[in-house]
C-alpha cells in the first residue's frame, strides 16, 4: 500500500479554502484529508512526513504487538538464558526485560531525560573542543561512551564520566566486549 502524497491535492485544498486566509494552512490540511484519506505524506522543509489524522488508525500503527524483535540466529539459538540483545521476541527473558524497561522509556519519562541527555552530549562536545582541532576523533569509541553514559545517567542516575578519563569505566568496557562478541558471534560458524 502506498501512502498518498498531499502535493497532488494541495491546489484543490487551497482553492477550497479561499476566503479563509487566516486559517489557510490548517483548513487546507483538513480539506486535503477528504481527498487522501486518514493518512498521507507531505514534504515540509525538504523532509518527508507521514501524517495520520485518524485516532483508530494511529492506535493500529503503534500497536507494539505487531512488531517483532529478531536477533541474529547464531546468538538466539544458543542454549541458556538470553539477554536483551540475544533473546527472541517470544522468549520469556525478553518479555521480562521488556516489561522492566518499557515504563522507563515511555514518552513522559523520556521527556524528563532531555536535560541529562544534553548534559552528556555537552560533555562530548567539550571534550572535542578541549583536545583541539588536531586531535583525531575516534567516533565509534566516543559515541559508545556517549550512549552508555547517557543511558546510565538517565536510567540509573549514575555518572561514568567517560569523557574525563582515558580508560573507559569497567562497566562500559564490559558492554563494549558484549557488543563486539555478539557481532563477531553472528559471523562465526555455529561449531565455534
Amino acid at each position: 500500500m502506498s501512502v498518498p502524497d498531499l502535493a497532488a491535492f494541495q491546489l484543490i485544498a487551497t482553492l477550497s479554502t479561499s476566503g479563509k486566509i487566516e486559517q489557510l494552512p490548517s483548513a487546507a490540511l483538513s480539506v486535503s484529508q477528504r481527498f487522501t484519506g486518514p493518512i498521507y505524506q507531505i514534504t515540509l522543509n525538504g523532509k518527508r512526513r507521514i501524517v495520520c489524522s485518524s485516532g483508530a488508525l494511529l492506535e493500529n500503527l503503534v500497536d507494539e504487538r505487531r512488531f517483532v524483535k529478531v536477533p541474529p540466529a547464531t546468538n538466539s539459538e544458543r542454549p541458556g538464558p538470553k539477554g536483551l540483545l540475544t533473546a527472541c521476541n517470544e522468549d520469556p527473558d525478553w518479555g521480562q526485560g521488556h516489561q522492566i524497561l518499557m515504563p522507563a522509556f515511555a514518552p513522559l519519562p523520556v521527556l524528563e531525560m532531555f536535560t541529562n541527555m544534553k548534559d552528556i552530549a555537552n560533555q562530548l562536545i567539550l571534550t572535542w573542543a578541549r583536545k583541539g582541532p588536531e586531535n583525531k576523533i575516534l567516533a565509534t569509541e566516543d559515541f559508545t561512551r556517549l550512549t552508555l553514559d547517557t543511558i546510565a545517567l538517565c536510567t540509573m542516575s549514575y555518572r561514568f564520566n567517560s569523557f574525563y578519563q582515558e580508560s573507559m569505566h569497567p562497566f562500559v568496557q564490559a558492554m563494549n566486549f558484549l557488543f563486539t562478541e555478539n557481532t563477531a558471534r553472528s559471523s562465526r560458524p555455529s561449531f565455534v
